[in-house]
């Protein structure tokens, strides 16, 4: 067995690769990975790779159901024909690639939570799930935290740097956070803005651990 330190780049990549995927293998088992930190250090107000997950999981396939719902809306709503494209379909005739990407995106929407304070309760059918609100710094932390989500999603699927591509899996937003283009940092915005009202369309409110609103 070879030493990391003995492989090629493409060897060190596969690994890398390889150990992406941990979080992801470990949560299809029923399993939830964390992240141990002191507390104050500066690596606790960073966007953590693992889940911190507590308490009980919503329905992910039906949070993840409502993540596609809520993309298929705005495309349409933006002019794009139903069916013109692969994800662009009911959840129930979505290839299983697609599925997929919504579902690691519905894992680790408690994840996130768990950054800021910020739990998930059932709604009891009768109440009105209250307003919800995120800090400016909460936004910038959970905007990267998703964006680096989505690009360990990617690579340990054999995604690589490159145009976009479907066809030979490249594309051009695997990158860092700072290094994206405006309008896909927007987009990692945005997902973290549609959480409130994604969890209570699923029959959740959010709830913040201490104080706040």
């Amino acid at each position: 067995m070879m030493e990391c330190d003995e492989l090629d780049d493409r060897g060190k990549e596969k690994t890398r690769q390889q150990m992406r995927a941990i979080p992801e293998i470990l949560a299809d088992a029923g399993f939830h990975v964390y992240r141990i930190l002191e507390r104050g250090s500066a690596e606790e107000r960073q966007p953590a790779p693992l889940a911190a997950v507590t308490g009980p999981l919503p329905d992910t396939e039906r949070v993840a159901a409502t993540i596609h719902s809520r993309y298929l809306e705005r495309a349409l709503a933006s002019g794009i024909a139903a069916g013109s494209a692969p994800a662009l379909v009911a959840w129930d005739r979505l290839p299983e690639e697609y599925r997929d990407a919504n579902l690691a995106q519905a894992r680790d929407v408690l994840a996130k939570l768990s950054l800021i304070g910020v739990r998930a309760e059932p709604l009891d059918g009768s109440e009105e799930a209250p307003g919800f609100t995120f800090t400016a710094s909460e936004l910038d932390l959970l905007a990267r935290r998703e964006h680096q989500r989505w690009m360990d999603h990617k690579l340990s699927r054999g995604w690589t740097l490159g145009p976009r591509d479907d066809a030979r899996r490249t594309h051009p937003c695997l990158v860092p956070h700072d290094e994206l283009p405006e309008a896909q940092r927007q987009r990692d915005v945005d997902a973290v803005l549609e959480i409130p009202q994604l969890l209570q369309r699923s029959g959740y409110r959010l709830v913040r651990g201490r104080g706040g609103s």
